[in-house]
């Protein structure tokens, strides 16, 4: 809104207008200029403010009436009869025309919109009462006229009586009291208009998979246009804050190859949202397909029969331990040290020899009546990542057994490990060498403490292909 719109809403002239906005420190210079929203509500409130202290000098004559009328009345006729015609008047003029003038503030005109200020300047005029006091004698009559004057402003009572004769007749002229009343009107704007786009077209850039970015021409407003919201199908995705009008927003995290419905819509500092908004429908783009087949398969333990609990025959009776024959243990080949022939499997039952079994309810004795080394091949490619473990124990005292692995007849020793009378698990990782498709997994012994058929004690071995 405009300084001299305002100016002439407020029934005030454009320098008056001007000299408020001054004195309010507002950055306000001349009457073309276009005002914001609160600098508008600033100068109404002045104005508003204004009218309301001039109401309080007007109450200030009415009392000031009052006591004027005491004084008057109560030097002529006593102290009672001044004071009872004193509220008299008081309460004619300053209850009576007081109230009835008073100052109708914050009236709605239901048709414009608008709230409306009124304050009532009232003057008030006293004449005090003409006395006319003639002296009639039967001797030739001499007339002296004393007249009192008395106003709202000043109280001052002047009194002067000749007397020659003894009749005294007197006349009182009647009070006549004059009353002038001026309204005035003050108008607070309300912002009640919605802003508009004179330009309509919109822009889509960098479009992805995801998100996309917007481009817009600016909308209009009355007094300011405050931001945009945007919105995709009906739902708010976005706020733009109106800083200036750049006009560039991302709206992100939406699914590819997918059309979406964009509005926006602006609105200004009152909460006011524009109608007739832009609208256009965008599609994100779609991914390339790529079509790659890859075949993922779980950790897999390789080894058969890690922890001995399989074999053909009778179960082994506890507290004793069996020897089978390479045929009727499944997985598993026990061969001389030198690996020129086979010897016997020697299974343990939990509890022989008061050895508990690391895992079920058998374990094996490598060097069974003679020292050994046993094995079992695995099937892997070139490659595979394997996760190798197993638990060793000294039979009577430290043992320590060699680890291989590789391809049969090539294995390549992976370290030596020695234990006493605890259960201990040792563990690592390989990686296939290539060309090796068949993996040996073997265990010799290096060293046992009673040598020959006592020692290496062994459970729970496994080889986990992670591909």
């Amino acid at each position: 809104m405009k300084l001299y719109i305002l100016a002439d809403r407020l029934k005030r002239s454009v320098d008056e207008v001007l000299k408020a906005a001054n004195k309010l420190k507002l950055d306000v210079n001349s009457s073309e200029q276009k005002l914001t929203h609160d600098q508008v509500i600033e100068l109404t409130k002045y104005f508003t403010e204004k009218r309301r202290f001039l109401f309080f000098i007007l109450l200030w004559n009415y009392l000031l009436g009052f006591l004027s009328a005491f004084l008057a009345l109560f030097s002529r006729r006593g102290y009672l009869y001044g004071l009872i015609s004193g509220l008299t008047i008081f309460s004619l003029f300053a209850f009576s025309d007081f109230n009835s003038n008073q100052p109708e503030e914050n009236i709605v005109d239901p048709i414009a919109n608008e709230i409306v200020i009124e304050d009532n300047d009232t003057g008030v005029t006293d004449l005090e009462p003409l006395e006319d006091i003639s002296f009639t004698d039967e001797a030739p009559t001499t007339s002296t006229t004393t007249t009192s004057t008395t106003t709202t402003t000043t109280s001052t009572t002047t009194t002067s009586t000749t007397s020659t004769t003894s009749t005294t007749t007197t006349t009182v002229a009647p009070t006549t009291t004059s009353t002038t009343t001026t309204s005035t009107t003050t108008t607070v704007y309300v912002d009640d208009e919605s802003p508009t786009w004179p330009d309509k077209t919109l822009r889509i850039v960098n479009p992805t998979e995801t998100y996309f970015e917007v481009l817009w021409e600016p909308a209009e407003d009355n007094i300011n246009v405050a931001g945009y919201y945007f919105y995709l199908d009906g739902v708010l995705k976005g706020e733009y804050i109106r800083e200036n009008d750049n006009n560039s927003i991302f709206l992100d995290a939406l699914t590819s190859g997918t059309s979406y419905t964009l509005e926006i819509v602006a609105y200004d500092d009152n909460g006011n949202l524009s109608t007739d908004n832009p609208i256009m429908t965008v599609t994100t783009t779609s991914p390339t397909t790529t079509t790659t087949t890859t075949t993922t398969l779980p950790p897999t333990d390789l080894i058969v029969n890690g922890s001995f609990e399989n074999y053909d025959g009778d179960p082994v009776a506890s507290n004793a331990a069996v020897f089978f024959t390479n045929s009727s243990f499944p997985g598993w080949t026990n061969q001389n040290l030198d690996e020129s022939g086979d010897r016997p499997i020697e299974i343990w039952e939990s509890g022989h020899n008061g050895v508990a079994s690391v895992e079920g309810t058998h374990h094996l004795e490598l060097n069974s009546n003679g020292l050994s080394s046993i094995y079992q091949d695995v099937s892997v490619s070139p490659g595979d990542e394997i996760s190798w473990s197993f638990w060793h124990r000294g039979r009577s005292g430290t043992d320590t057994v060699g680890f291989y692995l590789g391809a049969p007849g090539s294995e390549v020793e992976i370290g030596q490990y020695s234990t006493q009378y605890t259960w201990t698990e040792y563990s690592g990782t390989y990686t296939v060498p290539d060309g090796v498709t068949t993996l040996r997994v073997r265990f010799k012994d290096i060293n046992s403490a009673m040598q020959n058929s006592l020692g290496h004690l062994m459970d729970n071995i496994k080889i986990i292909n992670n591909y």
